[in-house]
């Protein structure tokens, strides 16, 4: 029986450590500004010339071009530095593609909103109950409940972000993913207090901050 119950225990453990190291590669890849030559945080002009110019020659993606451009233009060339709803802050070097939203159906929804919904890779149990939202996400992948979502899941889909509830105590998760250099943000998108501030926080990160000023001026008309 010890035996058995030990078996139990490291399946699950090594599970989750061969998804991390599948995961691993690509996001090394993500490691630094995409184009910074000079590994000073800080992408120039000249570099994003030069990137664009590899990309052009065959030895440079345009994922890598399409990144660094983004953080030119909207980060002023520099990691972005957030802090969370739990007061975590977290550096993005580039904008994260791939999004795994575990924040019920207001989380799903904040992305959907911010023009991002076709880069769900992953949602929460029941994000797709309302009828409003079936449609989107009929065919995205659950992860779990908001309250313990699946890590193995998560991993499996190579996420660039993990956004999720500030509700809920999630740091055993967070480790795990932070491990395997996905990054987790937690926000609620409900409470008045601060749901214009995670929009905008939100908005900065996927680089779509015009739709989230856009988006947080219409909620304060709609509660007003």
């Amino acid at each position: 029986m010890r035996n058995f119950l030990s078996i139990s225990l490291i399946i699950p453990a090594l599970s989750i450590l061969v998804l991390m190291l599948l995961a691993a590669p690509s996001m090394a890849a993500t490691a630094g500004i995409p184009g910074d030559a000079d590994k000073n945080n800080e992408l120039t002009k000249a570099e994003l010339s030069s990137l664009t110019m590899s990309y052009l020659s065959g030895s440079a993606s345009l994922d890598d071009v399409k990144a660094a451009a983004l953080v030119y233009t909207h980060w002023d060339g520099k990691p972005l530095t957030v802090k969370d709803s739990i007061n975590v802050t977290t550096t993005f070097y580039r904008p994260p593609e791939k999004i795994i939203s575990v924040g019920g159906s207001y989380g799903a929804l904040a992305i959907i909103a911010l023009g991002k919904g076709n880069n769900l890779a992953g949602v929460a149990d029941y994000a797709g109950k309302p009828l409003e939202m079936s449609s989107y996400l009929a065919d995205v992948p659950s992860m779990g409940g908001s309250s313990a979502p699946d890590v193995e899941k998560m991993l499996s889909r190579s996420p660039d972000v993990v956004v999720a509830y500030a509700l809920y105590n999630l740091s055993a998760q967070r480790s795990v993913m932070n491990m395997a250099g996905v990054p987790m943000v937690q926000f609620d998108f409900y409470k008045p207090e601060s749901e214009a501030r995670e929009v905008t926080t939100m908005g900065k990160i996927l680089c779509v901050e015009d739709t989230a000023a856009n988006w947080s001026h219409s909620r304060r008309n709609t509660t007003t």
